[in-house]
């Protein structure tokens, strides 16, 4: 694919290079009614080519290449520059019961869609779009969840003056069941997630570099999580789906000359109550068992890419970009872990530091449309790899 892209760009520069050779004959004529002046009215003539190429007409100055449209928070150059890819799984780790062995829906209920990251799919710059998603995490969580499949739809909308955006996003996965049997075999579903908002304002920007910042708000839109009792189906365990998170965020944008773009965001996950969770310890009723709060999150993330063609004249793709990324994602105080009667309900490593490297390709048509494949690959072991790899394939519609 990256190959092919390249031959499309060659394939740009060899037609504008056979325009540029093209030795058509020109001829200027004076205006007898400018008395003189040393005014001159140039008319093209075309002639056929002495290389026998097609002649080429034109009573004005060729058109200028077609601007992007530039919101009041940047320049074009900075318009140009495509959003981060992104890396993050959402999280989840293991509740069980009294009859079973670990179980795979975590407290927050199904995997991938409970929290969300910032950089995903997403600019420093405010913009109008809307978007969709697939990624494929194989494995993850050591095998426990297996193979997950999420997809997200949102939308981008710019008020105030261009200098702000409201976005809106509703991720959906099938992944692990919220309802599970108290076994150690899992169940699948296609489980709807905590839908986010998100209001980002440019708060500084110049010709070649932009600072954004902005706040997040997850609602718990997603299912509770449920445990029953294999012999009876009778309901054992259940985590409400109660938190709402604040994710804070910095985002930058830094284009040292038009080829070279550079990108950056600093979040926060903040989980602002928790989750309550009740069990049923004395084969009756549910009771409290105690309340599971998310850890608060730091995510870090750095993205570079290079335009290697970018020409809205083209009939195709108008624009190539391949993108590398370092995302890292560190708890910032221990997660909570309840164990009481026979439940178990949290993560019993506390903590984790993960370290991803991303890798994707832009590929832009008419400037409006791109299509952005790529790969996320763990670089550390352990508690610390989320998954054994990702594949995604993200598209967006600006307007």
């Amino acid at each position: 694919m990256l190959i092919g892209a390249l031959i499309v760009c060659d394939f740009g520069f060899a037609e504008e290079s056979w325009m540029a050779d093209a030795d058509d004959d020109e001829f200027v004529i004076e205006d007898p009614m400018l008395g003189g002046l040393d005014e001159e009215l140039q008319l093209v003539q075309s002639q056929p080519s002495r290389r026998g190429r097609p002649p080429v007409t034109s009573l004005v100055e060729p058109s200028a290449r077609r601007r992007r449209r530039v919101a009041a928070s940047g320049t074009s150059l900075l318009a140009t520059v495509p959003g981060m890819f992104g890396d993050f799984f959402g999280g989840g780790r293991p509740v069980s019961g009294p009859s079973g062995g670990p179980k795979g829906a975590p407290p927050r209920g199904g995997a991938a869609v409970r929290l969300v990251k910032i950089s995903e799919n997403f600019s420093p710059q405010p913009r109008n779009r809307v978007y969709v998603t697939h990624h494929f995490f194989n494995d993850a969580l050591d095998g426990s969840f297996g193979d997950v499949n999420r997809y997200a739809f949102g939308f981008e909308h710019l008020f105030g003056e261009d200098l702000w955006s409201f976005e809106l996003r509703a991720p959906f996965a099938h992944t692990l069941s919220s309802d599970q049997i108290d076994d150690p075999v899992s169940s699948k579903d296609t489980e709807f997630g905590n839908i986010t908002m998100l209001v980002k304002k440019t708060i500084w920007s110049n010709q070649q570099t932009l600072l954004s910042t902005g706040l997040g708000v997850t609602v718990p839109t997603a299912d509770d999580v449920r445990l029953f009792r294999p012999s009876d189906r009778r309901l054992i365990l259940e985590v409400d789906n109660r938190a709402v998170h604040l994710l804070p965020f910095l985002g930058l944008i830094h284009t040292p000359n038009e080829h070279l773009f550079i990108q950056g965001f600093t979040q926060l996950d903040i989980d602002t109550s928790g989750n309550p969770a009740r069990g049923d310890l004395m084969a009756m009723n549910l009771q409290p068992l105690g309340v599971v709060q998310d850890p608060t999150l730091l995510f870090l993330d750095l993205s570079i890419g290079y335009w290697m063609c970018e020409d809205s004249s083209r009939p195709w793709i108008t624009g190539f970009a391949p993108v590398v990324e370092v995302h890292y994602a560190t708890t910032l105080n221990d997660s909570d872990l309840i164990q009481r009667s026979g439940f178990q309900i949290g993560d019993l490593s506390r903590r984790y530091d993960i370290l991803d490297f991303t890798f994707g390709m832009h590929f832009e048509f008419k400037e409006q449309f791109s299509l952005r494949p790529g790969v996320v690959v763990p670089l550390r072991g352990g508690d610390d790899q989320p998954f054994d790899y990702e594949v995604f394939l993200q598209a967006n519609l600006t307007y």
